[in-house]
């Protein structure tokens, strides 16, 4: 008996066992069928593949492959090392350790979520933090530590490219989802949110927008502080930092941990409509987590960085079938790990970094195991000139593991470029190109172009024009039902924008038109026991907001979205709300910092989850509040109300939303003289 877990709606026993390889290749590839599936496990057995496979792999490359893509690179090279005068840039933004910009000359679509954003409102997991991202919808099967998927401009929620650190966050062995909702938020200093197609910087998964997670690290001098809370349902959560920052020989040292124990009893998140009369059970979530990061100079010239978390969770869920009292848990277990030396000469003409990556995740549910791996080796050149003219180009070599039922690895190798380009002071264009050559499928080839124009009185006008893909995923290849044909998802999209500053920057507004068409979309048929590429989707919106301050001490926030998204068959695709809105208001007098959330979600399509039929679910509005005050210069508390008016809602349908939570805490900060 192999299980197979359906998109956070169903979960069926099926009497067939997960084959190899060479079985995979035998079945018919000809049938059409709709997808529901999200996530696979399976029984291990011993994996007997060394990574190191992945840097001898790297020499197996062709040689015109190699050939093209080193002489591309040394091109870069020669020219920009040619130019001897430095630019000075504006702020930018640096997504994924990789590719650095300046915000406000960039055609991308960004929103960034900086640290004093987390601590006014009390959020402890990344997928509270991303509600209020316009064009992006947050849905979760449950409670803490549920399945949470990510919607961005319509796209699946593994269309999403997740890094930490400039890792790549996605499970080799689960479709290439994230676990959204276990990943904290003690550790981060900012988020950076890219809409758009960005497979030609960033590869695959990056069809509907990258999500970039920073780390904290050290201050000007050694502190470390503890946090305490307490809440609703016997939630628990406690914190330990350390950081500091210290001069050195070649610039500054600086390190900062963190350890958190996150605890609490749960509530059940099974109608009653339901559990046909059965008594509701709570569902717990465990969290225990620590992360590192250490940050220096080597030489003059050169610095090294290191970064390191481990993550273990246990939660609990309510059964698959009617009545729905089963109680289930799943452990999964988590870590990455990156190393990057970074260079810095020519005057700063030139500037590479070479980044070694490890992510791996472990998932069990009785008897149910499985293992995903990736290996990551990058070499990335910014590249900058004299004037207008800046560029980047990089070669990546991965490898990726499933360890399960049967062992499967692949080989992945990727070039890109980018350019960017300023022929005047009003005008900045980039574009980049990217390919990918992975074992299992033909290279895939992406594009982008991008640029920025501001108008005399101040007005930013933007485009953005690219391509992307998602590769097929191990399990999606040789798990069950899986092809070892499949080609990759793609997508080509396109949006406009419009930015303005009024009343001295007082309020900033801002309205973007995207549209988003998906082919080659891999889908299950339950009777045929395969997966194909057979569908296409087709999605546009508008992404708007407004933000202002009518006093000093007071910030207001509107986000409003719009979505269509259609099947090839034009039915609304599922989870999707047509409509969202967010207001966010906080309030900052004196020592006193009070906060207010209002989400309002719209009417979407889902399954339903003890009929498995299409039906409509109606919109719902949530409110949350905190509030934090400064004891002292080292300590303060905090108050956290979620869905403050205890709004009964299903996210999901047959899963409902949590219900009123209130949580207090107390943090305190020492030091060192």
């Amino acid at each position: 008996m192999v299980r197979i877990i359906l998109k956070e709606t169903l979960i069926k026993e099926f009497p067939y066992a997960a084959q190899g390889r060479a079985a995979q290749r035998q079945r018919p590839q000809d049938v059409v069928f709709e997808r529901e599936t999200e996530n696979f496990v399976f029984v291990p057995r011993p994996l007997n593949k060394s990574w190191m496979d992945l840097f001898r792999g790297s020499l197996a490359l062709s040689w015109p492959f190699m050939r093209l893509h080193l002489s591309c690179l040394f091109f870069f090279l020669f020219v920009f090392a040619s130019l001897t005068t430095a630019r000075t840039l504006d702020e930018i933004v640096v997504v994924g350790d990789r590719h650095a910009y300046a915000m406000g000359h960039s055609g991308a679509a960004i929103t960034v979520i900086a640290r004093k954003d987390i601590v006014r409102h009390a959020w402890r997991t990344l997928r509270e933090a991303l509600r209020s991202v316009p064009g992006l919808h947050v849905s979760s099967s449950g409670g803490h530590g549920a399945q949470t998927s990510i919607f961005m401009r319509a796209a699946e929620s593994n269309h999403v490219l997740v890094l930490m650190d400039g890792v790549e966050l996605t499970n080799p062995a689960a479709d290439h989802l994230v676990d959204f909702a276990d990943l904290p938020l003690e550790q981060v200093e900012k988020i950076e949110v890219i809409r758009g197609p960005y497979s030609s910087r960033y590869g695959s998964e990056a069809l509907g927008g990258v999500i970039n997670v920073i780390s904290r690290r050290g201050h000007a001098r050694r502190q470390a502080g503890v946090q305490l809370a307490y809440g609703s349902h016997h939630d628990r959560h406690a914190r330990l930092t350390f950081s500091g920052s210290e001069p050195g020989t070649h610039g500054d040292k600086d390190h900062f941990s963190a350890l958190s124990y996150w605890k609490t009893g749960g509530e059940s998140f099974t109608p009653a409509r339901l559990r046909m009369g059965g008594a509701a059970e709570d569902d717990a979530y465990r969290n225990f987590n620590f992360y590192t990061s250490l940050n220096g100079g080597l030489g003059e010239q050169e610095s090294l960085h290191f970064n390191f978390n481990y993550s273990r969770t246990k939660s609990e869920y309510d059964g698959f079938s009617a009545p729905y009292e089963e109680r289930l848990s799943d452990n999964k277990r988590s870590h990455y790990a990156r190393l990057r030396l970074d260079g810095d000469y020519l005057n700063s003409l030139w500037r590479p970094s070479l980044q070694l990556s490890h992510y791996r995740r472990l998932f069990r549910a009785d008897a149910h195991r499985s293992r995903g791996e990736r290996f990551k080796l990058q070499w990335h050149n910014d590249l900058l000139s004299a004037g207008s003219l800046r560029g980047a180009a990089g070669v990546e070599a991965e490898r990726e593991i499933l360890r399960s039922a049967y062992d499967e690895s692949r080989r992945g190798y990727a070039f890109y470029s980018q350019l960017g380009f300023s022929p005047f002071s009003r005008l900045q264009l980039d574009g980049g190109w990217r390919l990918d050559d992975s074992e299992g499928f033909s290279s895939a080839r992406s594009w982008h172009f991008s640029g920025r124009y501001v108008l005399p009185q101040g007005t930013q006008l933007r485009f953005a024009y690219g391509t992307a893909f998602r590769a097929p995923s191990l399990s999606e290849n040789f798990g069950l039902w899986g092809n070892p044909n499949l080609r990759p998802e793609k997508s080509r999209s396109w949006d406009l924008g419009v930015e303005q500053w009024l009343a001295g920057k007082q309020i900033h507004w801002g309205l973007t038109y995207f549209n988003n068409r998906l082919r080659d979309l891999i889908n299950a048929d339950f009777t045929n026991q395969i997966l194909i590429n057979t569908d296409r989707a087709a999605a546009e919106g508008l992404e708007s907001f407004a933000a202002f301050k009518p006093a000093a001490n007071l910030d207001v926030r509107l986000d409003y979205t719009w979505t269509s998204a259609h099947d090839r068959d034009h039915r609304r695709l599922l989870r999707r709300p047509i409509k969202k809105a967010d207001l966010d208001l906080v309030w900052a007098p004196s020592e006193t910092v009070f906060s207010l959330q209002l989400n309002y979600t719209g009417e979407r399509e889902d399954l339903s989850r003890d009929r498995f039929i299409r039906k409509r679910l109606g919109g719902y509005t949530t409110v949350d509040l905190s509030l934090r005050h400064a004891l002292s210069p080292r300590s303060s508390a905090f108050l956290q109300v979620s869905n403050f008016l205890d709004k009964d809602y299903e996210p999901v349908d047959g899963y409902q939303g949590a219900g009123r939570a209130v949580r207090v805490g107390f943090e305190y900060i020492v030091h060192q003289p």
